[in-house]
């Protein structure tokens, strides 16, 4: 994750959303997940900050060593539906009505 820079200041007590770059921020995210190995992960446009290669890499990461964690990512971005074996669309409905729930798989 390109944070090694980072690893003499393990044991510093830091207002770290301060210190660190949004970039940073997330691949540090992507690391803590890595060494928790959740059964879920719920990613909120968990990505943005990251360039395409890097985001590239996390999804590529995700497959390989968390084949066993759900990947959920709520995004407007299309470009990420490629990293994920189904897609939902939530659309708003008629106010007291349940929203319609579209579910598809990606295009190969």
């Amino acid at each position: 994750m390109n944070l090694g820079h980072l690893a003499s200041r393990l044991d510093d007590s830091e207002p770290w959303d301060q210190q660190l770059s949004g970039d940073e921020q997330q691949r540090l995210t992507v690391a803590r997940a890595l060494l928790h190995q959740p059964a879920w992960m719920v990613m909120d446009d968990a990505t943005t900050a990251l360039d395409a290669a890097m985001e590239k890499r996390v999804y590529e990461i995700f497959a390989a060593r968390l084949p066993g964690t759900a990947v959920l990512s709520i995004t407007n971005r299309t470009d990420l539906m490629q990293y994920h074996q189904r897609q939902w669309t939530i659309q708003a409905a008629a106010r007291g009505a349940p929203p319609p729930v579209q579910s598809t798989a990606p295009s190969p």
